[in-house]
């Protein structure tokens, strides 16, 4: 939360109403501020767009201290690829093992085979999962 400094010693602007509307009719409104721009409120703080909503910073950070106690946010994408391979993998495994065959020497060494091969490729995508795990997480997004 955003303290400011009391009392202030510099030249300011203040505007008490039981309600303050800003409107432009054919440009944007923008506010800036040097040190920081605080919006506070007991209540709720909306944003509406209908477009859509762009948070630009070097980090960001959704919850109080989110950085420090919280975790990185997670790339939705990589993670989808990530568990796909592992997913695929799996089931080329889970395949091999459900038809694998044991009444005669030939089933068996036939079944000893596909299974051989299925964990082959779990092997290389559980390495390449042990890889890729950072690679999921954000850098810049923090989440309590």
């Amino acid at each position: 939360m955003i303290k400011p400094q009391f009392p202030y010693s510099g030249s300011q602007y203040i505007a008490t109403s039981d309600r303050v509307v800003m409107h432009s009719r054919k440009d944007g409104v923008y506010v800036f501020g040097k040190a920081t721009v605080g919006l506070s409120s007991p209540g709720t703080i909306n944003i509406d767009s209908g477009e859509g909503l762009k948070v630009d910073a070097p980090t960001i950070e959704l919850g109080l201290n989110a950085q420090i106690v919280g975790e990185n946010a997670v790339l939705g994408n990589s993670l989808v690829a990530l568990l796909t391979e592992l997913n695929d993998s799996l089931s080329l495994v889970a395949t091999a093992l459900s038809q694998a065959d044991g009444t005669t020497p030939e089933s068996i060494k036939s079944s000893l085979s596909q299974i051989k091969v299925a964990g082959s490729y779990l092997t290389d995508a559980t390495n390449d999962v042990t890889l890729l795990l950072d690679t999921i997480l954000s850098n810049t997004t923090y989440l309590v």
